[in-house]
């Protein structure tokens, strides 16, 4: 790199190679400690008009950040968010770029303290434009929507997030129940950091949010991830207890952010595999019959109660002429037999 670093093509043979090897642990340490980010972005900021360059070289750096703080802050103080920045300006029509680049803000953004420099320029209305611009089920929506989850945690890139007003779109994806559900998780947790802020949660009011949001719950009753940011969502825009069908007056309560930043893929909330499926009200709800007490079912018609003395009269309330016409017959015939034998002796 240092040798050949003005020929293109030699500086793409060498990201090539470092790009695969910085996938293995052992060689990211080695990366810090040598500041390969610095050559890295150097590189890159050498060949900023060359897309293969740029392209080969912010793979690089997300596999040199992942798992790693130190190379993340060294991204930061290299100037690393200008070249992602100037990036997505240049090759605005390149879908490689742009999914790249908005891997690497998701990357970064893991950490508080760059979100709070990203805050400071304008990449969060980039990826704005990015979604915007996208197409439906695409990786580069999904790519889009993760780091605008991320930067959207944070209150200044959300503020600008909210006024190019993507919750447009972001109801669009909930309302669709597009089969991707990663791309439909993040469109809601999305939702959920933009309707933290006033402005944000008026502008998913008047798209009619809550009837939305009432239709998914129901509609990704199995997915515990899906239900749960959505049942948040809900209680922040409409705190009342009508909306929520298992946990009575809120879903929410007891919840914080999590702060511990998950990684792509991994669950938002530790607890919810422990959690038991809500009740869904049934279309066809069982009504009970009504008892008819004059009318007794045949397992109890004839059950003369035990409080009670038994009466000439049975339960059904008629007299009993069979145990009468039992009786008429059967003592004169015993009467009669006992008159044969004893005349025989």
């Amino acid at each position: 790199l240092h040798t050949y670093v003005r020929d293109e093509e030699m500086a793409i043979y060498c990201l090539s190679c470092l790009r695969n090897l910085s996938t293995f642990d052992d060689l990211k340490k080695i990366a810090t400690e040598a500041e390969f980010v610095t050559e890295v972005l150097y590189i890159v900021r050498t060949h900023k008009l060359n897309e293969k360059v740029v392209d080969m070289g912010l793979w690089t750096i997300i596999n040199l950040v992942v798992n790693n703080d130190d190379n993340k802050k060294n991204v930061v103080e290299e100037k690393g968010l200008e070249i992602i920045y100037d990036s997505l300006k240049q090759f605005e029509s390149s879908e490689k770029i742009r999914i790249t680049c908005c891997t690497l803000v998701h990357m970064l953004a893991r950490i508080a303290s760059i979100r709070e420099a990203f805050a400071d320029t304008s990449i969060a209305i980039q990826i704005c434009r990015v979604f915007k611009e996208s197409e439906e089920d695409s990786s580069l929506l999904s790519c889009s929507l993760i780091a605008l989850y991320r930067l959207s945690l944070n209150e200044e890139s959300r503020a600008q997030i909210i006024r190019f007003r993507i919750i447009d779109r972001v109801i669009e994806i909930l309302k669709s129940g597009t089969s991707d559900q990663k791309t439909f998780l993040y469109a809601g947790k999305v939702l959920f950091n933009l309707c933290k802020d006033e402005q944000g949660k008026q502008q998913a009011i008047d798209k009619d949010i809550r009837s939305i949001l009432q239709t998914v719950i129901l509609s990704f009753a199995g997915t515990p991830e899906i239900r749960k940011i959505t049942q948040r969502t809900l209680d922040l825009i409409d705190p009342k207890p009508v909306h929520n069908f298992r946990y009575g007056s809120s879903a929410t309560s007891g919840f914080e952010e999590d702060s511990s930043e998950p990684a792509l893929g991994e669950r938002l909330y530790p607890d919810l595999n422990t959690e038991t499926e809500p009740l869904i009200p049934t279309t066809n709800p069982i009504v009970p019959q009504t008892i008819i007490k004059d009318r007794p079912n045949d397992l109890t018609r004839n059950v003369i109660p035990r409080d009670n003395k038994p009466t000439r009269k049975n339960s059904r309330g008629r007299f009993p002429y069979g145990w009468l016409f039992g009786v008429g017959i059967g003592v004169p015939t015993v009467l009669f037999l006992v008159y044969v034998l004893f005349k025989k002796r």
